[in-house]
């Protein structure tokens, strides 16, 4: 971990994400975020947790929201699970939701697909990918 610090932080536009998609234990995230901080010393660094739930307005995604000190920016890849106007929705319940303490919001995944299996029988086309890309939901 140090040797890819000690290469990344050389660097001012990389995103520190904890982990990927995780139903683990919060106190994980803690530790590292903490670590990397404590690496980057006076740098200003962005990261933050990517959580698996779904939906971005849960319990699970609030120890990310909840916690700008912690958390410099939010993640919100899984809510391009939600197909559809319910997609725009979330992202916008994010963004009001923190907008008394605003943070930079991204969505590093975007999902779709039109071959068969499990994203087309969810309603997550590539239509649905495009959609979700561009901030177009019809």
């Amino acid at each position: 971990m140090d040797k890819i610090l000690f290469i990344s932080l050389q660097y001012g536009n990389v995103l520190y994400c904890i982990d990927n998609e995780t139903k683990g234990a919060e106190e994980w995230a803690i530790f590292w975020t903490d670590y990397v901080k404590s690496r980057a010393s006076e740098k200003e660094i962005y990261i933050t947790q990517m959580w698996d739930d779904w939906d971005v307005k849960s319990e699970m995604h609030k120890r990310t929201i909840n916690n700008p000190g912690r958390y410099s920016y939010i993640d919100i890849s899984q809510n391009s699970q939600i197909p559809g106007y319910n997609n725009w929705v979330n992202a916008q319940y994010v963004f009001n939701y923190i907008s008394k303490t605003p943070r930079p919001v991204n969505s590093t995944k975007i999902y779709g697909s039109d071959e068969e299996g499990s994203w087309k029988l969810r309603g997550i086309s590539e239509e649905h990918a495009v959609q979700s890309d561009s901030g177009v939901i019809s």
